[in-house]
């Protein structure tokens, strides 16, 4: 665990993980209004110590933002199954979830629009090789399909979904 781009002592690891786990509990428990106060209370550790390893609220929800995605949503980004239409739909299934299950934490986001901002462009840089596999497969038969590769890129992805 690094903070501010070294590493932490064991001990101020441990903290930083305290202070994140109860963070994203407190938030999604007591909702919005949650204060770094209880944060810390419920983190076991002082206000000192928080403002120690996050010298803001804007800091601590990039880091619940981080937590959320790099334990629930990109992890569903790496799956290789064979089937790259299905890695890429499960992935957004995964990332839907998370988000219906959170909504607090969803909701943070419109309070935070610069932590949003970079969440939601290392959510689609953790997607966009998913989302390349699946287009090039897609864009394939396509082409193959129509036996013209200039329409290969109006492609009619309803047809995967469904819809």
């Amino acid at each position: 665990m690094t903070g501010q781009g070294r590493e932490l002592r064991a001990d101020a690891a441990r903290n930083y993980e305290r202070i994140v786990d109860a963070a994203v509990e407190a938030f999604e428990e007591t909702g919005l209004e949650t204060t770094l106060e209880q944060i810390a209370e419920r983190a076991d550790v002082s206000m000192m110590t928080l403002y120690r390893r996050f010298g803001s609220r804007d800091q601590l929800v990039r880091a619940v933002f981080d937590r959320v995605l790099a334990t629930e949503i990109e992890p569903m980004t790496t799956a290789d199954t064979g089937d790259r239409w299905r890695d890429l739909v499960g992935a957004l299934d995964a990332a839907v979830e998370v988000i219906v299950r959170r909504p607090t934490i969803h909701l943070l986001a419109f309070q935070f629009q610069s932590v949003a901002a970079e969440t939601s462009q290392r959510l689609v840089r953790s997607l966009e090789p998913l989302l390349r596999r699946a287009t090039q497969i897609r864009l394939s038969v396509t082409a193959q399909s129509t036996g013209n590769k200039s329409q290969a890129s109006m492609v009619d992805l309803s047809t995967r979904t469904g819809g």
